[in-house]
């Protein structure tokens, strides 16, 4: 099976890795260089527990479950790649610079069991925290990942499966053939497949060729 992946950030080179490691054929495009657009100016934040805390929501259990997978994938990523993605579980502090805040972030230690600590016991962790802080939460499952490092490693992981990038090769629609995707089509021609995956983030509002309302609104 041969799918297009529009778009060369994390997303998208990590979904063909993993398309590529099931069996498939992929080619992957990018209107600019791989790993260089948002995926470059990230944080690298493994942190659902810092940001969405106590939340039931579907998207804080997607956000969890993500988390939980990355050892594997980080460790796995290692060993295709050789490079080293700077993955760490050091955990996340969520500091309160006045008492308000303070039983704000109390309140959501009780609540998802992470730890509270009085700014002596934090300093103790880093020194570097302010000694005028009313207190800090800290959560130790949130983790973190060089995002520079890890779009390099899946674009080298991809090489060394023998598949590269079209890089600086905008997509301007997808082909369409009796109502589903048989390929895209670019400035550089019509690159056809069995499927296309749409992995190309704020961009995503310029592709064309699909039905009204078929692209949810995206917006950097």
């Amino acid at each position: 099976m041969k799918i297009d992946i529009v778009g060369a950030g994390i997303a998208g080179l990590a979904i063909a890795w993993e398309l590529v490691r099931a069996g498939a054929s992929v080619e992957i495009l990018d209107r600019g260089l791989a790993g260089q657009g948002a995926t470059w100016a990230s944080g690298g934040m493994l942190a659902p527990g810092a940001e969405l805390g106590a939340e039931e929501t579907p998207l804080a259990r997607f956000a969890h479950e993500s988390r939980k997978a990355w050892n594997d994938f980080a460790r796995t990523l290692r060993e295709a790649s050789g490079a080293d993605i700077g993955f760490r579980e050091d955990g996340a502090f969520l500091v309160a610079a006045n008492e308000a805040r303070a039983r704000d972030l109390s309140s959501v230690a009780t609540a998802t069991g992470d730890l509270w600590l009085d700014i002596p016991s934090a300093r103790q962790r880093e020194p570097l925290l302010s000694p005028d802080l009313a207190g800090v939460l800290f959560v130790p499952g949130d983790a973190q990942v060089d995002n520079r490092a890890l779009g390099l490693a899946l674009a080298a992981a991809l090489r060394r499966a023998g598949v590269g990038v079209r890089q600086n090769c905008a997509v301007h629609s997808v082909a369409l053939a009796d109502g589903r995707a048989v390929g895209v089509l670019t400035a550089q021609g019509a690159v056809m497949a069995d499927a296309v995956i749409l992995a190309c983030g704020a961009s995503l509002n310029r592709i064309g060729g699909l039905p009204p309302g078929t692209i949810p609104p995206v917006r950097p």
